[in-house]
C-alpha cells in the first residue's frame, strides 16, 4: 500500500510495512541516492516559509510520518492494517532486512555519535558504523562528501537539525557514493530516549510501567501531539480564511 496525503501543505507518504521494505530493498540494489525524510513540527512550520525548502523535501523519495499523532487524524488510515505512523516503523524495517549493512552517520558532535551508535548495537545489530562526520568540525562540504565516499556506505543516517539536513543532501546527493539517506534530525532524541531500558531492578520488580510515567515519557508524547495539532489548527483555520479571501 502506497498513497499520499497532505498535512500542512507537505506531501506525506502512507506506506505498509511491506511497501517499506520492499522499497528499501530496492533502494539498497540500485547505483543512486535515495533519500527519506521524517516528518516533524519543525519540517512542516519551515516548509510553509521557504519554498526551496518545500521543493527539497518534495524531491524525497519518502517522506514518513515522523510520529504517529502526525497522521491519526487523516481518514485514509481508517481501514489501512500496518501503516508506517512513526520511526519506530524504521526499526522494525531495519530488523527485518536479511543482511549487514555498512552505515555512515552525520551527527551534529562526538556525543551523538556515541548514543547513535549504542542504540545500532542494541536495537539494530544489522546496521554496522563503519565511519561518521561531526559537523561540529565541519571543515567544508567537499570534506564531508570525500569522508562518506571513503567509506561508501549502504545507509547514511543523519542527526543533524532541520533544515540543515534537508538542504545539505539534496544539494550534494548527486555527488554522494552510498544508497539511501535517512534524515532522522528531529527525533533521534526522542527515539533514543523511549527506547532505553529500565534499570534492571526496575524491570526485576515489574514497574516498568511506573518507571515509564515517571521519567515522563507519556507526558512528552502527549504534548508533542497537542503542540502540533495546535499547528495543525492554525494551518488550517489561515488556509480557511486566504480561501475565503479570494473570492471577495
Amino acid at each position: 500500500m502506497h498513497r499520499i496525503t497532505d498535512i500542512m501543505g507537505v506531501k506525506v507518504d502512507l506506506v505498509s510495512q511491506d511497501y517499506l521494505l520492499n522499497i528499501t530493498n530496492d533502494y539498497l540494489s540500485n547505483s543512486r541516492l535515495n533519500v527519506y525524510f521524517l516528518l516533524t513540527t519543525e519540517l512542516c512550520l519551515k516548509a510553509q516559509e521557504d519554498e526551496a525548502y518545500r521543493q527539497y523535501i518534495e524531491d524525497a523519495d519518502l517522506v514518513l510520518p515522523s510520529e504517529k499523532h502526525i497522521v491519526d487524524m487523516q481518514e485514509e488510515l481508517a481501514e489501512e492494517k500496518n501503516v508506517v505512523l512513526s520511526y519506530n516503523s524504521l526499526v522494525t524495517m531495519a530488523k527485518r532486512l536479511k543482511e549487514e549493512k555498512a552505515i555512515f552517520l552525520l551527527c551534529e558532535n562526538e556525543e551523538m555519535v556515541k548514543r547513535v551508535t549504542s542504540y545500532c548495537k542494541r536495537e539494530v545489530p544489522k546496521f554496522k558504523i563503519k565511519g561518521y562526520y561531526c559537523y561540529e568540525d565541519h571543515l567544508g562540504d567537499e570534506q564531508i562528501v570525500n569522508v562518506i565516499n571513503g567509506v561508501t556506505p549502504d545507509i547514511l543516517i543523519s542527526t543533524l537539525p532541520s533544515p540543515l539536513q534537508e538542504q545539505w543532501i539534496m544539494e550534494y546527493k548527486t555527488q554522494v557514493n552510498a544508497k539511501l539517506f535517512i534524515g532522522m534530525g528531529g527525533v533521534l532524541e526522542a527515539m533514543i530516549f523511549e527506547c532505553k531500558e529500565p534499570p534492571k531492578a526496575i524491570k526485576k520488580l515489574h514497574l516498568e510501567g511506573l518507571y515509564e510515567k515517571f521519567m515522563g515519557r507519556k507526558k512528552d508524547r502527549a504534548l508533542r501531539a497537542r503542540i502540533f495539532r495546535k499547528k495543525v489548527a492554525q494551518y488550517n483555520n489561515k488556509k480557511g480564511e486566504d480561501t475565503n479571501g479570494t473570492f471577495k
